[in-house]
């Protein structure tokens, strides 16, 4: 067992530490055996008393204080240095009064200031950043969460100063960074990899009254990063499979342009001959983009986009499939009207996709794909598949009718519930579809459709009855209708031809139709999909789009997207002063695969400590994401009343 403390009279003498004052010798300043007492006196006593030993007398004291003394007894049997006990202040009392005395002297010179004119010049701990003190009636709780400008606010800012989540919200008022402001990058420890939550205020990057806002130095990323990455051309690992932000969303390939298509003496006249031709820099982020459709690729592909849709014959949209109306008559299934004389039409899957919410059509229509039933030879169907064959017509006649009299919402009505997409202004997926030519066509292919519609309704039998239709009246001048694309009405379709590079109707359908079809695999808008980017499709959309988000199904039309806020970043327009002859191959190189990833040695030819500087925040971005900007909730009587 350790011994904490020697408590032989011998060896060691108690004092009483909780005690104000201890007994001590004024000689000397050693302590006294006794005392005090408890109204504070020292009891007085001889250091050294007379001590018989033998036949001898000598002046002794107790161990601790010295044992036998120097001198013996006088004649008179007296020891010599009788010294007198007195109260001395004990340390710890002497400590605790220079504590109090300096908090209230502290406490005074504080209150002093604070009530003084000097009060902002002393405690004002720098000016302000010009970003900030140019802002009109900026105060201290503003951006502090305590009031400073009184001294309770001070006192609680100092004994209690405010979280994470409390001081950011200051900052947060007018910087807006996400939903996860407080988060380290502003990512979920899932994203970041930590495995844990972290939570940074802004204050730990941005030092205000400093001068050094924005000024953010390799220090404050060691302070969580420990893994140093600097210098940067020695100690900052690879580039692992970086590419530029601004990755272009086309299928374009660069070098077999530049080696093959480019050569081609057809379109020598409008091959490009630099990188200039169809790239340029936007001013607002730094980053590259691509140049318009109309400036860049329509000198080549404006023609492919239009040839292709004038000798196609376009995307049959509304269509009337061809039956076999003998085995309907025989069986007593009764449609009414119905062409005779259409050879091999099949319905259309925009048609199939319109009819599919109801469950016997949707059935029939699984059956026809499953190759089990052939609409143009019944004679072998079941008097179910014959109902469900009856139930289809009568639903094509129901929605060419219903469009007819209640417009093009009618048929965008019909895909609710299949998608989480509102499409109620999605006016491009009918763009303008002519009521005038679906009345013709509907008038031409069943005749006194509205009356048989309303015998039906009552539960009439209405007999099939097969019709021969003039279509040589009713397509005229076909191809110079299909000029331009758009609209026109076939034999026994209402169908659409794409009108050139961004036409609605295929962009729209492209998106919606790819949704639509994740349902299931018999989906009919799986093959509205199919239809839209097959090689030699109308308009030749996926030639060089792709879908952006599977599960959205958005295209990305653009060439680029809008820059994210990734942990990297690069502004090409600062580089373009240092590339030399070379211009862009002088950090882009290619193969015949493509452009290939940029490597960490193309940086480090510039990027040194003593050269272009190797700073963390020079390539680096902390608050990763995108960030919307709120606008200000302005009203309009605000502007009228101003």
């Amino acid at each position: 067992m350790v011994k904490l403390i020697e408590t032989d009279y011998r060896q060691s003498r108690y004092d009483r530490p909780t005690r104000s004052y201890l007994c001590g010798l004024n000689q000397s300043g050693e302590g006294c055996e006794l005392g005090p007492l408890a109204n504070g006196d020292c009891p007085g006593r001889s250091h050294c008393v007379p001590f018989r030993k033998g036949d001898r007398w000598e002046c002794t004291r107790t161990h601790s204080s010295g044992g036998k003394c120097e001198f013996g007894p006088s004649p008179e049997g007296k020891c010599p240095h009788i010294v007198k006990c007195v109260p001395n202040s004990n340390f710890r009392f002497i400590r605790r009064h220079a504590i109090i005395l300096s908090v209230l002297l502290f406490l005074s010179i504080f209150t002093a200031i604070i009530a003084s004119p000097l009060r902002e010049q002393v405690l004002s701990p720098g000016p302000l950043s010009n970003a900030h003190s140019s802002i009109v009636g900026i105060d201290c709780v503003a951006c502090h969460v305590n009031d400073l400008e009184n001294p309770a606010g001070i006192l609680s800012a100092a004994l209690h100063p405010p979280g994470v989540f409390e001081s950011n919200r200051k900052c947060l008022v007018c910087h807006q960074i996400g939903a996860q402001a407080d988060l380290a990058h502003n990512v979920s420890s899932a994203d970041l990899g930590t495995g844990k939550v972290i939570e940074i205020s802004c204050s730990t990057c941005h030092q205000e009254h400093q001068q050094t806002l924005t000024e953010i130095g390799n220090a404050r990323c060691d302070g969580c990063h420990t893994e140093t990455h600097h210098p940067f051309e020695k100690n900052h690992p690879p580039f692992d499979n970086y590419q530029p932000n601004e990755i272009s969303f086309l299928k374009f390939n660069h070098p077999k342009h530049f080696s093959e298509y480019f050569q081609d003496s057809k379109v020598a006249a409008s091959a490009k001959q630099s990188c200039r031709s169809c790239h340029l820099v936007d001013e607002r982020t730094g980053s590259m983009s691509v140049k318009p459709f109309q400036t860049t690729c329509s000198g080549c592909h404006e023609k492919d986009v239009r040839s292709l849709a004038k000798s196609n014959q376009g995307i049959d949209f509304l269509n009337v499939p061809a039956l076999d109306l003998d085995t309907l008559k025989e069986q007593g299934v009764g449609i009414g009207t119905w062409p005779a004389d259409i050879d091999d039409e099949t319905i259309s899957p925009f048609m199939a996709g319109f009819l599919m919410q109801d469950d016997e059509v949707r059935a029939l229509l699984e059956t026809i794909d499953e190759g089990d039933i052939d609409l143009l030879d019944l004679s072998d169907a079941s008097a179910e598949d014959l109902a469900r064959v009856s139930r289809m017509a009568w639903r094509i006649k129901e929605l060419m009718a219903s469009t007819l009299d209640e417009g093009h919402g009618y048929l965008l009505n019909q895909l609710d519930g299949m998608s989480s997409r509102d499409l109620k202004g999605e006016w491009g997926l009918v763009a303008n579809l002519p009521l005038d030519d679906l009345q013709t066509g509907v008038q031409n292919w069943f005749l006194d459709y509205r009356e048989e519609l309303s015998r039906h309704s009552d539960n009439q039998l209405v007999a099939t009855n097969p019709i021969y239709v003039d279509v040589d009246s009713l397509v005229s001048d076909l191809s110079q209708r299909m000029e331009f694309g758009g609209w026109y009405l076939t034999e026994y379709s209402l169908a659409y031809r794409p009108g050139g590079h961004g036409d609605s109707f295929s962009t729209g359908w492209l998106e919606l139709s790819h949704v639509l079809g994740l349902t299931s695999q018999a989906n009919p808008f799986r093959q509205v999909f199919s239809q839209l980017t097959s090689r030699g499709a109308p308009g030749a959309c996926a030639k060089c789009h792709v879908l952006s988000d599977e599960a959205s199904g958005l295209m990305q039309w653009t060439s680029t997207s809008e820059p994210d806020r990734g942990i990297t970043h690069f502004e090409h327009s600062v580089h373009f002063m240092v590339v030399g002859d070379e211009g862009c191959v002088t950090c882009h190189e290619s193969d015949a695969s493509g452009f290939l990833e940029l490597k960490k040695e193309t940086c480090t030819t510039c990027h040194t400590s003593a050269g272009a500087g190797d700073q963390c925040m020079t390539c680096h971005t902390y608050h990763v994401g995108q960030f919307e900007t709120e606008l200000p909730n302005t009203g309009v009587d605000q502007i009228l009343n101003r």
